[in-house]
Protein backbone atom coordinates (compact mmCIF):
# COMPACT_ATOMS: atom_id res chain seq x y z
CA UNK A 1 0.00 0.00 0.00
CA UNK A 2 1.05 3.24 -0.89
CA UNK A 3 0.42 6.31 1.96
CA UNK A 4 0.44 9.74 0.64
CA UNK A 5 0.67 13.10 3.06
CA UNK A 6 -1.40 15.65 1.10
CA UNK A 7 -3.09 19.26 1.94
CA UNK A 8 -5.83 21.24 1.16
CA UNK A 9 -6.33 21.78 -2.40
CA UNK A 10 -3.19 19.05 -3.55
CA UNK A 11 -3.80 16.25 -5.67
CA UNK A 12 -3.28 12.71 -6.56
CA UNK A 13 -3.11 11.48 -9.99
CA UNK A 14 -3.57 7.62 -10.91
CA UNK A 15 -2.43 5.98 -14.24
CA UNK A 16 -3.38 9.58 -16.22
CA UNK A 17 -7.33 9.08 -15.95
CA UNK A 18 -8.27 8.83 -12.26
CA UNK A 19 -7.61 12.06 -10.24
CA UNK A 20 -7.79 12.82 -6.45
CA UNK A 21 -8.05 16.18 -4.85
CA UNK A 22 -8.29 16.94 -1.42
CA UNK A 23 -10.79 19.71 -0.80
CA UNK A 24 -11.39 20.04 3.30
CA UNK A 25 -9.44 18.35 6.00
CA UNK A 26 -10.79 18.51 10.07
CA UNK A 27 -9.31 16.92 13.21
CA UNK A 28 -11.60 13.86 12.39
CA UNK A 29 -12.12 13.35 8.56
CA UNK A 30 -10.68 14.37 5.15
CA UNK A 31 -13.18 15.05 2.08
CA UNK A 32 -12.17 14.65 -1.46
CA UNK A 33 -13.21 14.91 -4.74
CA UNK A 34 -12.67 12.11 -7.14
CA UNK A 35 -12.21 12.66 -11.08
CA UNK A 36 -12.43 9.35 -13.29
CA UNK A 37 -13.68 8.55 -16.76
CA UNK A 38 -17.42 7.33 -16.52
CA UNK A 39 -16.55 3.52 -16.93
CA UNK A 40 -14.80 3.68 -13.69
CA UNK A 41 -17.18 2.47 -10.60
CA UNK A 42 -15.90 4.59 -7.55
CA UNK A 43 -17.79 3.26 -4.14
CA UNK A 44 -16.88 4.17 -0.58
CA UNK A 45 -15.25 1.42 1.23
CA UNK A 46 -18.26 -0.09 3.16
CA UNK A 47 -20.55 0.13 0.01
CA UNK A 48 -18.08 -1.77 -2.40
CA UNK A 49 -17.93 -4.69 0.84
CA UNK A 50 -21.45 -4.91 1.21
CA UNK A 51 -21.59 -5.43 -2.36
CA UNK A 52 -18.89 -7.98 -2.18
CA UNK A 53 -20.93 -10.04 0.81
CA UNK A 54 -24.25 -9.32 -1.13
CA UNK A 55 -22.44 -10.90 -4.18
CA UNK A 56 -20.73 -13.84 -2.14
CA UNK A 57 -24.39 -14.75 -0.52
CA UNK A 58 -26.07 -14.74 -3.90
CA UNK A 59 -23.38 -17.15 -5.07
CA UNK A 60 -23.88 -19.77 -2.24
CA UNK A 61 -28.04 -19.56 -3.16
CA UNK A 62 -27.21 -19.55 -6.47
CA UNK A 63 -28.29 -16.30 -7.62
CA UNK A 64 -25.89 -13.64 -9.12
CA UNK A 65 -25.48 -9.77 -8.32
CA UNK A 66 -22.50 -7.81 -9.80
CA UNK A 67 -21.18 -4.02 -8.79
CA UNK A 68 -23.34 -1.50 -10.71
CA UNK A 69 -22.67 0.16 -13.80
CA UNK A 70 -22.31 3.75 -13.68
CA UNK A 71 -24.95 5.73 -14.39
CA UNK A 72 -24.06 8.26 -17.69
CA UNK A 73 -23.94 11.69 -16.19
CA UNK A 74 -26.19 14.27 -18.00
CA UNK A 75 -23.27 17.04 -18.53
CA UNK A 76 -19.92 15.19 -17.85
CA UNK A 77 -17.84 18.41 -18.87
CA UNK A 78 -20.22 20.26 -16.28
CA UNK A 79 -19.68 17.41 -13.52
CA UNK A 80 -15.66 17.77 -14.50
CA UNK A 81 -15.89 21.18 -14.34
CA UNK A 82 -17.81 21.37 -11.03
CA UNK A 83 -14.52 19.24 -9.86
CA UNK A 84 -12.55 21.58 -10.52
CA UNK A 85 -14.51 24.42 -9.36
CA UNK A 86 -14.21 22.55 -5.79
CA UNK A 87 -10.44 21.91 -6.93
CA UNK A 88 -9.84 25.60 -7.48
CA UNK A 89 -11.69 26.58 -4.61
CA UNK A 90 -9.75 24.18 -2.38
CA UNK A 91 -6.28 25.68 -3.56
CA UNK A 92 -7.52 29.49 -3.40
CA UNK A 93 -8.19 29.05 0.52
CA UNK A 94 -5.07 27.04 0.85
CA UNK A 95 -3.12 30.39 -0.51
Amino acid sequence: MLVFSRRKGQRIVISNEIEIIVTQTSRTSVKIAVRAPNHCSILRGEVFDAIVEANRAAAESGLEMSLPHPAPEPDAEGSESAVQAVAEQSASQTA
